[in-house]
C-alpha cells in the first residue's frame, strides 16, 4: 500500500521548486577571456554594436552599454546612430566609420543561440480533514481519502550571447565573454544587467579605469 509523502519531504520539494523559480529571469557571464599580451591600457573610446534584426532591442542594448561606458570615463558611441542599416555594419563600413570618428575600440554582441528547457513540478498530496487515527479503520479511511494534484512541466528559455572587444589599430580581439539569460521577461532589465556585468568584468581585467 502506498503512503502519503511526509510533510517534511513536501516542504523540501517545494523549497527546491521555489529556489529554481527564483533563479529564473537571471543574466550572468558564463565565461570571459582577455588577451594577456594586450598592453594598450584602459579603453578611451568604443563603438558599441548589437547585432540584431530587432531595431528596438538593438537600440536598447547599445544605449545601455554605451551609458555604462560613459559612466566609467570611456567615450562610447551606439552604432545605431551612425550605422543604422545592416549594410553599414559590414567590416569595411565599420572600419571607415571608426576612423572618421577617431574611435579606438569596437565591442560587438551577438546571439549565439536560444534554447528551450523544461523542468517537472511534481504534484502534491492533499486530503480532506479527519480526526485522530483510531485503529486501522480510521487510518485506512484517511489514506483512502488522500488525492494528488497532477504534476506538470514548465518550459523556460535560455538566451546565449557572445560579446567581443576589438582594438581598432590592430584589429585584434582583446576580450571576449559569453553570457546567458534564463527566461528573459524584460528586455530593459536584461540589457541593464548585462551591460553592468560586461563593464564590471572589463574593469576587473584592467581594461577600464578604476
Amino acid at each position: 500500500m502506498s503512503q502519503a509523502i511526509p510533510a517534511a519531504v513536501r516542504i523540501v520539494a517545494c523549497a527546491i521548486c521555489l529556489a529554481f523559480l527564483a533563479s529564473c529571469t537571471s543574466t550572468r557571464l558564463t565565461e570571459a577571456w582577455v588577451d594577456s599580451s594586450y598592453t594598450g591600457g584602459p579603453l578611451e573610446s568604443v563603438l558599441v554594436i548589437g547585432l540584431s534584426d530587432n531595431v528596438r532591442r538593438r537600440g536598447l542594448f547599445e544605449e545601455a552599454l554605451a551609458s555604462k561606458f560613459d559612466s566609467r570615463g570611456v567615450s562610447a558611441v551606439a552604432s545605431l546612430g551612425v550605422a543604422p542599416n545592416k549594410a553599414d555594419l559590414e567590416k569595411a563600413s565599420i572600419k571607415k566609420k571608426v576612423q572618421e570618428l577617431g574611435i579606438k575600440s569596437v565591442i560587438v554582441t551577438r546571439v549565439l543561440g536560444v534554447d528551450k528547457e523544461k523542468y517537472y513540478v511534481p504534484g502534491e498530496p492533499y486530503s480532506p480533514h479527519y480526526g485522530y487515527y483510531r485503529g486501522f479503520s480510521g487510518y485506512y479511511d484517511r489514506a483512502y481519502g488522500a488525492a494528488y494534484s497532477p504534476g506538470y512541466w514548465e518550459e523556460y528559455e535560455i538566451v546565449r550571447l557572445e560579446t567581443n572587444l576589438y582594438e581598432v589599430a590592430t584589429e585584434k580581439l582583446i576580450w571576449s565573454a559569453a553570457s546567458e539569460t534564463i527566461d528573459p521577461q524584460s528586455i530593459e532589465k536584461v540589457v541593464q544587467t548585462l551591460s553592468e556585468q560586461i563593464t564590471d568584468d572589463l574593469a576587473k581585467r584592467g581594461l577600464l579605469k578604476p
